[in-house]
C-alpha cells in the first residue's frame, strides 16, 4: 500500500468517527427551553487532515445571495377630474313649501342637496348665462290696469294646518303684510304646534320684499329660512333682466321673465288682480326652482273656512298629475286668501283654513273671528 493510500485510508477513519458522534450526541436545544443552567462546553482545535483541507480549498465560498430588489411602488392613482360645472339651467321641477306639522324633507334633499348647505349665510348668488327653462326668451304680457280692489295697508290671516284626509291639525300659518308708500313686504310664517311640536318643531319663514308699481307687486328678494336659518334666496335684477337663484342644491341664474313673481308674492298679486282669464301661467321663482306653473281659474264659489262658510274666487296653480296648489280668495275680504289647499304626488294633502283675519283699510278696520261654538247640551 502505497503512502498515499494509507494516508487516504486514515482521513475515510476519521471522517466516520466524526460523523457518528455528531450523529449519536443529544439533540440541540435553545437556552433557556428545558433548562435554566448554564452547560460548559469544552473544545479543541485540532489540524485538519491535509487532503480534507485541500478539499475545502476546492470547493468555492457561496456566493452571498443577492437582495431581494424593492418592489417598484404603486403608480399613484389618478386624481378624480373636478366636477363640471352646472350645466346650463333647464325647467326645474317646483319645490312646494313644506307646511307646518310635516317633518322637514330628509336628506335628500331632494336632496336634496350639489353646494353644501350653508348654516345662517345666504349661499352665493353666482350669475350664469342660462337660459330660462322651455328655452328662447318669452315676454309676458303684464297685468291689466288696476281694478277697484284696493290693497289693504297692513294687516294679518291666521290659518290652522291641517294635514290628511281626515283633517288632523298640526300646526298654524300667518300671513303677514305691510305696505309703505311704494315698498312692501310680504311674511309667511308656518310652525308645528299641540303634539305634533312635542316631537318635532318646526318654523318656517318666508319673506318677499319689493316694489308697488300700477301693474301690481315687483319683488326684489325672496328668502325661506328654517328654525332660524337661511335655507332659500332668490333675487331679482329688473335693470338687467336677472334672476339669481340658490339653496343648498346649488345655484343658478336665468333670463328674467316679465311679470315673473316669487312664491309668496304671486298670493298677494292674485289678490290684487284676481285672475280673470283662464288658463294663463306665471313665472314663479324660489330658492331652488324658477318655474311656468300653469293657472286655472275654476269659479267663485262658497269654501268652508275656520271662520265659516265665505264666498271666494278659486284658482288652481298646477295641471292634473302634479303637485296642485288650490287657492281660494275671499270676495268680501278684499279678495285676502282664505284657504289654501296643497296637494302633493305622494297623494298627502295640506289643508290651511283662515280662522281669523285682520286687515287696515286707513278709515276701516276689519277683523273676522270664528263663530262661538254652540253650547254643549246639557244633560
Amino acid at each position: 500500500m502505497s503512502p498515499v493510500d494509507r494516508r487516504f485510508g486514515v482521513a475515510l477513519v476519521a471522517s466516520a468517527l466524526l460523523h457518528f458522534v455528531l450523529v449519536a450526541a443529544p439533540g440541540w436545544r435553545l437556552p433557556g427551553e428545558d433548562e435554566t443552567r448554564s452547560v460548559p462546553i469544552e473544545a479543541r482545535l485540532l489540524p485538519p487532515p491535509k487532503i480534507a483541507a485541500a478539499a475545502a480549498e476546492a470547493v468555492p465560498s457561496p456566493k452571498p445571495a443577492p437582495k431581494p430588489r424593492p418592489r417598484p411602488r404603486p403608480a399613484p392613482k389618478p386624481r378624480p377630474a373636478p366636477p363640471p360645472e352646472l350645466p346650463q339651467a333647464q325647467q326645474q321641477e317646483a319645490v312646494a313649501p313644506e307646511p307646518p306639522g310635516e317633518p322637514p324633507a330628509q336628506a335628500s334633499a331632494e336632496g336634496e342637496p350639489a353646494a353644501a348647505s350653508d348654516q345662517g349665510e345666504a349661499p352665493p348668488l353666482a350669475a350664469q348665462s342660462d337660459q330660462p327653462p322651455g328655452g328662447e326668451t318669452q315676454s309676458r304680457p303684464s297685468p291689466g290696469p288696476a281694478t277697484e280692489n284696493v290693497f289693504p295697508r297692513h294687516g294679518r290671516v291666521v290659518f290652522s294646518a291641517a294635514r290628511g284626509a281626515a283633517g288632523f291639525v298640526v300646526g298654524t300659518a300667518e300671513t303677514v303684510w305691510l305696505t309703505e308708500g311704494d315698498r312692501y313686504q310680504f311674511r309667511l310664517y308656518l310652525q308645528t304646534t299641540g303634539l305634533v311640536a312635542l316631537f318635532k318643531r318646526v318654523t318656517l319663514s318666508y319673506s318677499s320684499d319689493g316694489r308697488i308699481t300700477a301693474n301690481g307687486f315687483v319683488p326684489h328678494s325672496y328668502k325661506l329660512d328654517e328654525n332660524g336659518e337661511l335655507k332659500e334666496a332668490a333675487a331679482f335684477d329688473w335693470e338687467r333682466r336677472r334672476l339669481t337663484i340658490a339653496s343648498p342644491r346649488g345655484h343658478a341664474a336665468f333670463d328674467l321673465m316679465e311679470a315673473s313673481q316669487d312664491l309668496v308674492s304671486v298670493i298677494y298679486q292674485m289678490a290684487l288682480f284676481p285672475p280673470a282669464e283662464s288658463p294663463a301661467d306665471i313665472w314663479v321663482a324660489t330658492g331652488r326652482a324658477y318655474t311656468n306653473r300653469y293657472l286655472q281659474v275654476v269659479g267663485t264659489e262658497e269654501v268652508t273656512t275656520r271662520l265659516g262658510p265665505l264666498r271666494a274666487l278659486h284658482v288652481r296653480l298646477g295641471r292634473e298629475g302634479d303637485e296642485l296648489l288650490d287657492l281660494w280668495f275671499g270676495v268680501d275680504v278684499k279678495h285676502l286668501p282664505v284657504r289654501i289647499r296643497w296637494a302633493r304626488k305622494d297623494g298627502s294633502i295640506n289643508d290651511f283654513q283662515a280662522a281669523y283675519i285682520e286687515y287696515d283699510m286707513g278709515k276701516e278696520k276689519v277683523k273676522l273671528v270664528p263663530p262661538p261654538e254652540p253650547p254643549a247640551p246639557l244633560g
